[in-house]
């Protein structure tokens, strides 16, 4: 291990290659953390990937080929993540994003080229992307849907429009509906509820709003180490971009600290 840590530019990223959900992941930022990165990511695989920390925005991103490879569909979220204790844990999203119509472009032409280079030609494809000094980057691909509520919750309610549906048309060998143009004023928020602490939950905190709960009465939870760990989320729909986002975080906040009163 020290040998393989020789001449490495920290801070790194430490993840296995077999999971999903930021399971095992960890931000390594000097050779001294390394040994310790290294045994806790060993519990989700033996085979793992260090690799360059980026840095910039997050976002996700997903475009649907139909049957010829034309691009049938494209959008992004903004993601929001915590770095606590080298463990990234993402606090939520928003639809759509804000990133420039130039940017956007940039992000689409990324996602073509690298579902061209693995030969996908067909239905969805998403990538987790980060926006550096440099331009785009992609940290994650999948031939999937997002998921995190976006494709399902999210970009449905910003854009009133059925992303699901466009993907089951290609999938059943029918031509997909045209993407409407998304709206400007419309905007939807999706903020986690991370459980405070240890204990088993006695009941759900109800403070009104929309919420999504990943748990119910009984459940044994912890602080999340991982993003399928996180408990519920809140929905919140909004017209301004950052009031959208501040509503949602707030509100999801507020849940947390009801939950710990929950909690024993």
């Amino acid at each position: 291990l020290r040998e393989a840590a020789l001449g490495l530019c920290y801070p790194l990223v430490l993840k296995p290659c077999s999971e999903r959900a930021s399971r095992g992941v960890s931000i390594v930022n000097d050779e001294a953390a390394l040994a310790a990165a290294v045994a806790q990511t060993a519990a989700y695989g033996s085979t793992m990937l260090l690799e360059e920390r980026l840095h910039g925005s997050e976002h996700s991103a997903e475009v649907v080929f139909d049957a010829t490879g034309a691009v049938y569909h494209f959008h992004m979220c903004d993601r929001f993540f915590s770095y606590k204790d080298g463990i990234p844990l993402e606090l939520g999203h928003i639809n759509p994003t804000r990133l420039s119509g130039a940017q956007q472009d940039d992000v689409c032409a990324m996602l073509v080229k690298s579902a061209t280079a693995l030969g996908v030609s067909i239905g969805s494809w998403k990538c987790d992307v980060i926006m550096t000094a440099e331009g785009p980057k992609i940290l994650e691909v999948a031939a999937r849907c997002s998921g995190g509520f976006d494709a399902q919750v999210s970009y449905p309610r910003s854009s009133g429009d059925n992303l699901l549906r466009r993907v089951i048309q290609v999938a059943c060998g029918m031509p997909p509906t045209r993407q409407p143009a998304l709206p400007q004023d419309r905007f939807c928020a999706i903020a986690a509820i991370l459980s405070p602490k240890a204990g088993v939950v006695e009941r759900l905190p109800d403070l009104g709003g929309e919420v999504l709960w990943m748990i119910q009465p009984g459940s044994h939870v912890h602080p999340p180490r991982h993003n399928a760990e996180r408990v519920g989320f809140v929905v919140v729909e909004g017209t301004i971009y950052g009031e959208t986002w501040e509503v949602a975080s707030q509100l999801a906040t507020d849940y947390v600290s009801a939950l710990a009163e929950a909690t024993h």
